[in-house]
């Protein structure tokens, strides 16, 4: 029976990028091994490293001829005078719905300010809360005051 083989954890991949990116641990290493072992080896690696190669040559080109594609659409909307499409302009079928809708992560919405404080300067100034506490803030409650104080009321 034939046992799968399990995908590496992050620890272990980890571990493994690091151990080989050490030239000194990976030359001892390498001058332990069996030489014919390292033959075999070198061959798998060199195999495993062209298929990469070319998935990554190949990803390339496709992000390449996304990019040409794109600039052309978008001078032929400007040759046309169309400044901007969104998806009322549309059929509810249409290929290029798609291309509007956009990939990867929406960014966060601003926080609303929790916290009202005056600066060095006088400046009215906001903070939300999240992130990094800011130096005026931090100063005035080091010199005693509460954060409670500066919370703004709803």
């Amino acid at each position: 029976m034939v046992e799968a083989i399990k995908p590496l954890t992050t620890k272990e991949r980890h571990e493994m990028i690091t151990f080989t990116n050490n030239a000194k641990k990976l030359r001892a290493s390498i001058y332990e091994a069996d030489f014919n072992a390292l033959v075999e080896f070198k061959e798998k690696f060199d195999e495993i490293f062209a298929e990469r190669k070319e998935e990554e040559e190949t990803r390339l080109q496709e992000t390449e001829k996304k990019k040409e594609v794109l600039s052309q659409i978008r001078e032929l909307l400007a040759a046309q005078g169309i400044s901007e499409i969104n998806a009322d302009d549309l059929e509810e079928n249409d290929p290029l719905l798609a291309l509007l809708e956009v990939k990867g992560t929406a960014k966060k919405a601003p926080a609303e300010p929790k916290y009202e404080f005056t600066d060095e300067e006088g400046v009215k100034q906001f903070w939300s809360g999240r992130g990094r506490m800011p130096l005026a803030l931090k100063a005035k409650i080091d010199a005693g005051s509460k954060i409670e104080e500066f919370l703004i009321a709803k």
